[in-house]
């Protein structure tokens, strides 16, 4: 009578076993057709344990909404178009400038962004250059851009934008090259190429026994932060 209730018994359980493993089958089956089987996201847990009435996860939505308005702000303000664009060819990139004046932000798509109080003012997208001066005088901004230009072979480099802004970027990157910058700064356009000319030499000239000013010109001639280079606010001077 023992061994028969034992094999009842394992019979029972075998029985149990079967009719669980089926009903988890199924249950997968629904949590695999409705997508509920999959884990959630940091976000989406956030939104379903705020809907729970969690008090942490709604003040973690607020948080993030909070965050897009001001990003969105900043988007806003910085939502104009650039003073100057230098087109590169295909292929010819450049690693990031570190620089005294600027913070450099790299994006998810590759864009690095030099930025000074968290306002873009020069972009370098690879396949192009975008530059955007806070204001006329603004100097440091546009010795930047011609620096990180210079980085590139400048065999099919073309500035466009208004003239203004052309003539200025074309003016930064002579004076850079007069004072023996490291990368030589230079493009692909033949006039936009006799004035950097023109101007190196009319610098070179009027600098040619006053070295102490010439100096003041950033060279950006090194990787290493520490060896960084003098500064000088004032506007460029012209030819």
């Amino acid at each position: 009578m023992r061994k028969l209730m034992y094999r009842v018994a394992e019979f029972e359980k075998m029985k149990a076993m079967a009719e669980l493993r089926l009903q988890l089958r199924e249950e997968r089956q629904t949590l695999k057709e409705t997508g509920e089987g999959r884990p959630l996201n940091w976000k989406s847990w956030v939104e379903r344990e705020a809907v729970k009435g969690d008090v942490a996860a709604l003040s973690q939505m607020r948080g993030w909404a909070y965050r897009e308005k001001r990003n969105a702000k900043q988007r806003g303000a910085q939502n104009h178009s650039p003073d100057a664009v230098v087109c590169f060819g295909p292929g010819d990139d450049a690693p990031l400038l570190r620089n005294p004046t600027h913070d450099v932000r790299l994006s998810k798509d590759g864009c690095v962004e030099y930025q000074r109080n968290g306002i873009t003012e020069v972009a370098d997208y690879g396949d192009r250059v975008e530059v955007y001066p806070r204001n006329e005088a603004d100097q440091e901004t546009w010795w930047l851009a011609a620096a990180v230009t210079a980085r590139r072979s400048g065999d099919n480099a073309v500035i466009n934008g208004e003239q203004t802004s052309v003539t200025r970027l074309l003016d930064s990157g002579a004076v850079l090259n007069a004072n023996n910058a490291v990368h030589r700064f230079s493009v692909g356009n033949k006039s936009q190429q006799d004035r950097i000319d023109t101007t190196e030499a009319w610098f070179r000239e009027k600098y040619r026994n006053n070295v102490t000013e010439m100096e003041a010109v950033p060279r950006y001639d090194s990787n290493e932060p520490e060896n960084k280079p003098a500064r000088d606010i004032r506007d460029l001077p012209r030819p």
